[in-house]
């Protein structure tokens, strides 16, 4: 288990509103070729959209949670976000290696609460041991959760990252 971050009520609904937009642009294939291949494709959607606010919150980075964006949250970190605590964190090809992916969990449907289980940049993540077809044709990685880095050890990396982008 990583840090536990409770989203408000209006939180939520943000997000969840923020989601309903994105899968309804997705429908018509605006963006995201990863996603939709789930049985609750707005669900996904939602929940992933309240895991990045999870992450911004936990680290008080922006959110905007509008498309395009360069990065999920605050233009510097990407969160994954899983519905069961056996998923892993899914790394894609074109993954930019030097950015940090965060593995957020929604501890329970019934309550607000994401679980910021750790994160690898990318490049540490596309080991040969870790690849799996995703779907046909789409190779991934998953990263154990073991691995992860826990979420405590990525404030320096952000830091330094504001400094960079301040200049």
């Amino acid at each position: 288990m990583g840090e536990i971050v409770t989203l408000t009520l209006q939180e939520m609904i943000h997000a969840a509103q923020v989601g309903v937009m994105r899968r309804a642009h997705g429908l018509n294939g605006a963006f995201n070729k990863y996603k939709y291949n789930e049985e609750e494709p707005w669900e996904v959607e939602i929940v992933a959209c309240q895991a990045e606010l999870a992450l911004a919150k936990y680290f008080n980075l922006h959110w905007s949670g509008v498309v395009p964006f360069v990065r999920d949250v605050g233009d510097i970190l990407d969160a994954r976000s899983i519905r069961q605590p056996h998923h892993r964190l899914l790394i894609h090809d074109d993954d930019p290696n030097d950015t940090p992916f965060v593995l957020v969990l929604r501890v329970d449907k019934s309550k607000m609460d994401f679980d910021l289980r750790g994160w690898v940049f990318a490049r540490d993540g596309k080991l040969k041991k870790y690849e799996q077809e995703y779907q046909p044709g789409r190779p991934c990685y998953y990263v154990d959760n073991e691995v992860l880095h826990p979420i405590t050890r990525l404030q320096p990396w952000i830091d330094s990252s504001r400094k960079l982008l301040k200049t």
